[in-house]
């Protein structure tokens, strides 16, 4: 990375290149439930490959994060897609990358592309196949996230760490390079 990227806000169109925003803002409910319920349909679509793998409904508790904060790792989950949608009415930051060579499986992330972008509260997302994502980036508080992702056979998450003298920076205004805190 030898830029400064800007944090973005979070939106369909700008997220598109590494998988689904999840919301119901833009969405058209159904009435269900003799009229009771509105059901939001069909927001993401989860994929899952491989042998003996499905599809698994989890909790998550993370710890809020402090800005200036150097970014470590990047991970990527190249058996299923991994949604998460937050329960605990705080903002949070989605770090991504896109793979160097799509057409390549063990292709690192692309960190001339490293995007950053702030999720409000009612804002999910589903990473798609091998988007290569920071762990989950809870900023105001302990918050409590519910995922959806592959359970099953085979190597689902891979790391790529950065070198410590090379590592950006998230601050609270966006992305910076090393050395620029």
């Amino acid at each position: 990375m030898e830029r400064f990227a800007p944090m973005q806000r979070l939106s369909p169109r700008a997220f598109a290149p590494f998988g689904e925003v999840l919301s119901m803002r833009d969405a058209e409910p159904k009435l269900i439930n003799a009229g009771t319920s509105r059901r939001y349909n069909g927001l993401g679509h989860i994929v899952t490959c491989g042998y003996h793998a499905g599809a698994i409904i989890s909790l998550f508790r993370s710890q809020p994060r402090h800005l200036p904060m150097r970014v470590q790792l990047l991970e990527r989950h190249p058996l299923g897609t991994q949604a998460f949608y937050p329960l605990s009415g705080h903002a949070y930051l989605i770090l991504v990358a896109p793979p160097l060579d799509f057409h390549n499986a063990d292709s690192p992330p692309d960190l001339g592309q490293l995007t950053l972008f702030r999720a409000d509260p009612d804002q999910g997302i589903n990473l798609g196949l091998n988007v290569w994502h920071h762990p989950l980036l809870a900023m105001d508080a302990e918050s409590e996230f519910l995922v959806v992702d592959r359970e099953g056979d085979g190597v689902n998450c891979v790391e790529f760490r950065f070198d410590p003298d090379l590592a950006p920076w998230i601050r609270p205004d966006g992305l910076y390079p090393e050395g620029q805190v």
